[in-house]
């Protein structure tokens, strides 16, 4: 508006604004007394709002703005503006009377021919073409019409009654815009000097609209309120918590409780097949825990959480080639901000780590992160993860604020079904494969994947005993030194004697590996 650039569209919405904002004010004050957060918007009713609203509605006429496509005022608010307009529409009767005299030098093969009004050019003698092939020498012989330019098939002529109303009456329509384009700039000048008890109003409004959205949401689904303890004790219990959303777009959507603690555990670990709910259930466990800080009720049957002094989440990656940041560092630094920012008042829901880069890269800074939070101990915050790095068990010391969990599924004839309900314990696949044949992979597909698979499987099982061998005999051998004094092994002969029962170790080795 500031720009003068308004279209009327936005002229109508900043008109309702006003209008609005008037009317709920009204309407709060007539229960301000039952209701005291509705006194917060009556105080800032004032004159100018309803002088503005006014001066709007008075001022501009809505119907001629949208059939126009421009700024338009209403009869009365300008004498002079109102005569112009009166001119304007006087004009088709006008012209037709004049045309009736300058037509004499018409060609009377010409059928139709017609005075005009164009903005900014004038008034104009329009000829339609009266052969099939016209040239310009032959239409700039007319006595009495000099050509001015043809469009259309259209001639269009300037006369000398053309050059008289010009000069008489002039650009009419050029006048009318100039004017309301003065009018408009006065509304404006008027709407800026006073726009502040508008703006002052619209913030209790705002917040008005967000709480009864919050009230109609919460009867609506079935919400509860929760109880957010103000302490420094590390509390997050959420009994048959629901995804807001996702409940939305399910006919039966399957609960899930929560229970982060220093007694329960405060890091929980989630493993499971390709869309088993991890994620769905992690981002609920965020967004129930959002709602409650901002005051809203949430999707649960019940919910108990202390004051969160920030919620960190590495969920999504949004890549940008402005960025300049490949998909892993983006992933990594959300990581890094949650564990150089978070305190144990804090929540970090991380999903699906790691799988920007090699498993092993991935599965091993994975590690390494949770290993800094477990040795937190109860300073540790609530922290969700999610990952395919079945591993990840393996390689994580044993505490008591860390527990695993994933959500049950029954893998019957193939068919892989999801029952959503989370239970204790750690599953060993992600079963990609038979997920894969239930949403469209060809069973040949499948049948090649799945000997693929255990070829990977027996090599790394083969890996795995002989990594473990090769443990048993540095043990062995360790074992054996450890009998010998550092003496003795200066002397040459039982150096010797040492040497050959550590080769025999490696003879004994089934797989003649050392």
């Amino acid at each position: 508006m500031t720009n003068g650039c308004t279209s009327v569209t936005q002229w109508k919405s900043f008109y309702k604004t006003v209008y609005y904002a008037v009317l709920i004010g009204e309407i709060c004050r007539d229960i301000a007394e039952k209701v005291p957060f509705f006194s917060k918007i009556t105080a800032h009713l004032c004159d100018s709002l309803y002088v503005m609203g006014h001066c709007i509605y008075r001022i501009v006429d809505f119907d001629d703005s949208f059939a126009e496509n421009r700024f338009c005022v209403r009869s009365g608010i300008c004498e002079n503006l109102d005569k112009l307009k009166e001119e304007y529409n006087r004009l088709p009767s006008m012209l037709s009377q004049l045309m009736e005299r300058e037509v004499e030098d018409v060609p009377l093969c010409a059928e139709t021919y017609y005075m005009i009004y164009l903005p900014e050019v004038g008034y104009m003698l329009a000829v339609s073409e009266w052969k099939e092939q016209m040239f310009d020498d032959e239409i700039k012989r007319i006595p009495g019409l000099n050509l001015r330019f043809m469009a259309n098939g259209v001639a269009y002529f300037k006369t000398a009654c053309c050059y008289e109303l010009d000069q008489l009456i002039g650009d009419v329509w050029v006048k009318i815009i100039e004017q309301e384009s003065k009018i408009m700039l006065h509304l404006l000048n008027y709407i800026k000097k006073n726009i502040q008890p508008l703006l002052s109003i619209l913030e209790p409004i705002i917040e008005l609209d967000c709480l009864i959205a919050f009230s109609k949401v919460a009867m609506e689904f079935n919400y509860v309120r929760p109880e957010v303890v103000e302490s420094d004790t590390q509390l997050l219990e959420i009994v048959g918590g629901r995804h807001p959303l996702q409940e939305l777009l399910t006919s039966s959507f399957i609960a899930n409780d929560t229970y982060s603690s220093p007694n329960t555990g405060l890091i929980r670990i989630l493993t499971g097949p390709n869309c088993s709910g991890k994620s769905i259930y992690l981002k609920q466990v965020a967004l129930i825990t959002y709602l409650a800080h901002i005051g809203s009720y949430v999707p649960a049957d019940k919910a108990k959480i202390n004051v969160i002094d920030q919620i960190h989440t590495r969920i999504q990656t949004t890549e940008s080639v402005a960025s300049q940041l490949s998909a892993f560092l983006i992933d990594l630094r959300q990581i890094t901000l949650s564990i150089y920012n978070s305190s144990n008042r804090s929540l970090v829901i991380i999903d699906e780590f790691g799988k920007g880069t090699a498993e092993s890269d991935g599965l091993a800074i994975l590690a390494g992160c949770l290993k800094h939070f477990i040795t937190r101990g109860s300073n540790s915050p609530h922290l969700f993860v999610s990952t395919h790095f079945h591993l990840l068990t393996q390689l994580l010391p044993a505490s008591p604020i860390v527990s695993y969990e994933y959500p049950d599924y029954i893998l019957e004839n193939g068919e892989l079904i999801y029952l959503y309900k989370l239970k204790s314990g750690s599953v060993k696949s992600s079963l990609a494969i038979q997920f894969a044949s239930n949403n469209g992979l060809s069973s040949s597909a499948s049948c090649q994947a799945n000997k693929i698979y255990e070829i990977i499987k027996q090599t790394r099982s083969s890996d795995s005993n002989y990594q473990k061998k090769r443990k048993e005999i540095v043990k062995k051998a360790a074992d054996i030194l450890r009998t010998v004094s550092v003496t003795n092994l200066q002397n040459r002969e039982c150096l010797k004697e040492v040497i050959e029962k550590i080769m025999k170790l490696k003879r004994d080795d089934t797989e003649g590996q050392s």
